[in-house]
């Protein structure tokens, strides 16, 4: 069985966006590790990532950074990438394997709940036309 868990690594909460409306009224600090939420299947920014892009979590595997996401495109609509397949681990322990421990996450479902709940919010008018609103 431990095989199955060498590529277990925690999701880190990026210090930055404590005010962030994902990350609002959650029991994280600067840095909280959330364990088990990053497996062998990552994303990171990269050089041609948005220039808005709000950083919800950024963490350390092996020598590079996974990078949980959240920007507003410029009609409006936010996209979310939470850099891991793993996120939905912290969820429930639906199917979960019997002889590997639990990986659900309070902090995590809450942190999921604000991010639909601002996923579903209609966009605020931007200037990226010109100056006008579409």
């Amino acid at each position: 069985m431990q095989a199955l868990n060498r590529f277990d690594f925690m999701l880190v909460v990026h210090a930055l966006l404590l005010t962030s409306p994902v990350l609002y009224y959650l029991p994280l600090k600067q840095g909280a590790h959330l364990p088990g939420l990053l497996g062998y299947e990552v994303d990171g920014l990269a050089d041609s990532s948005p220039p808005n892009v709000m950083v919800i979590a950024r963490s350390p595997v092996g020598s590079t950074f996974a990078s949980s996401i959240l920007y507003q495109a410029a009609s409006g609509a936010f996209v979310f990438n939470a850099g891991s397949m793993q996120w939905i681990w912290g969820l429930d322990d639906f199917r979960a394997d019997p002889f590997d421990r639990s990986r659900m996450n309070q902090a995590l479902q809450q942190m999921t709940r604000q991010l639909l709940a601002q996923l579903g919010r209609a966009p605020e008018p931007t200037l990226a036309h010109g100056g006008r609103t579409p």
